[in-house]
């Protein structure tokens, strides 16, 4: 029986996880990542502090990235259209069509907390950072294997460049990023930047 009850208490628990991370997130908009505190979130999500830290033993860092992590929701898709150009438009436009001003507003937050708290900005690269590398590494590699050429250091470059072109521009001018902006950054600026060296290779 007990191994019973356990099993039918897992879609309750994937409930409460939800209800902290809804909890973690709406406070982080209110009151910012510095004025957060466990017992805050516990509290609005109805939830001892006793099962925050059983599924977020490292405190309120590794909880915020869950709750983030658990917004970016589908996730990102390394799809194959067939080319590294179309690959491109088709990974910016997936994040753009999921991207809003509330994620732009929680994202500037976490970025002016991470200056001054380091372990903040531990769990954010540890977590969410190392996604996109290897996101950025799938599609390079494809690139490759189709015989494309690209530069040595093409998904390092990308890694570093994506998340400055996807956030800064709608940080900076107040807009979100649109079909023309992609189609901008795909051309003139990304592939141009991926693939220049090995154009002028013999």
């Amino acid at each position: 029986m007990p191994a019973l009850e356990t099993a039918r208490s897992r879609p309750a628990d994937s409930h409460r996880v939800a209800a902290i991370c809804d909890a973690a997130l709406e406070l982080l908009q209110d009151v910012g990542y510095d004025r957060l505190t466990v017992d805050a979130v516990a509290a609005r999500a109805h939830a001892s502090k006793a099962t925050l830290y059983r599924h977020w033993p490292q405190g309120k860092a590794q909880l915020v990235v869950a709750a983030l992590k658990a917004r970016s929701t589908p996730p990102v898709v390394c799809t194959d259209t067939g080319s590294l150009r179309s690959d491109l438009l088709a990974l910016l436009g997936t994040v753009a069509a999921s991207l809003t001003r509330e994620d732009l507003g929680l994202m500037a937050g976490l970025l002016l907390a991470m200056r001054s708290d380091e372990e903040l900005a531990a769990a954010v690269r540890k977590q969410i950072l190392e996604d996109k590398e290897n996101l950025a590494e799938r599609l390079i590699a494809r690139a490759e294997a189709r015989g494309e050429q690209v530069r040595p250091d093409a998904a390092a470059l990308l890694h570093e460049l994506l998340p400055a072109l996807l956030f800064t521009h709608p940080l900076l001018h107040g807009a979100l990023i649109d079909e023309q902006y992609i189609k901008h950054v795909v051309d003139d600026v990304l592939l141009p930047v991926l693939t220049y060296r090995a154009a002028g290779a013999k």
